[in-house]
């Protein structure tokens, strides 16, 4: 792989991880979540209980709040248990461990009627987690096309990463926390030729 290819994806993964970051920051100051949308094609949904209930999994594993659409009308109505969607139908819905059982709004199997059923659903970064993988992604990336680049880019990251500015005093701080407990992260060669 060529040193160019690295350096987009280099600077791929630091513009990533910038914007992760600022999701989680944002999240977290203002408790705005981010909504994300499960288009529930007909041939992932599963049948489940004896009615016109169906199943998605969902790529999130804790239960969900949301709204449910059929043909982009809004039919949901949350149920409290799953049973409720089988035995009462009619657009009900239940997002619980990763799943989502639902119901068309006329009580047809959803998964054959031909119809588009769409879920929307807020999902929140979690926190610790989050931070630190953006955090670490974020600085490795970047330090990388630092000390990669030979153009001008990368001599306005080195600045930024410099021990004079923020993120510099940043990584000097990280760099005493760790070898007070017997890590040692080294800053790499920043000379440009």
């Amino acid at each position: 792989m060529s040193s160019s290819a690295i350096r987009i994806i280099l600077a791929g993964v630091f513009l990533a991880s910038f914007a992760w970051l600022g999701v989680v920051v944002t999240q977290q100051l203002f408790g705005w979540p981010v909504t994300l949308t499960a288009v529930l094609a007909s041939d992932k949904l599963k049948p489940a209980g004896t009615g016109g209930c169906a199943v998605f999994r969902l790529p999130v594993t804790e239960s969900q709040p949301g709204r449910l659409f059929e043909d982009s009308r809004e039919i949901g109505i949350s149920a409290a248990k799953i049973s409720e969607v089988d035995e009462q139908g009619h657009g009900r819905f239940k997002a619980k461990a990763g799943q989502l059982y639902f119901s068309s709004s006329d009580g047809t199997n959803p998964a054959q009627n031909g119809r588009k059923y769409v879920f929307f659903y807020p999902w929140k970064a979690i926190p610790p987690l989050s931070i630190l993988a953006g955090f670490l992604a974020f600085v490795v990336s970047g330090g990388a096309l630092i000390f990669m680049s030979r153009r001008p880019v990368g001599r306005m990251l080195k600045r930024v990463f410099s021990s004079e500015s923020l993120a510099g005093r940043a990584f000097e701080r990280i760099t005493a926390f760790f070898s007070d407990r017997g890590v040692v992260l080294e800053r790499p060669s920043t000379k440009i030729s």
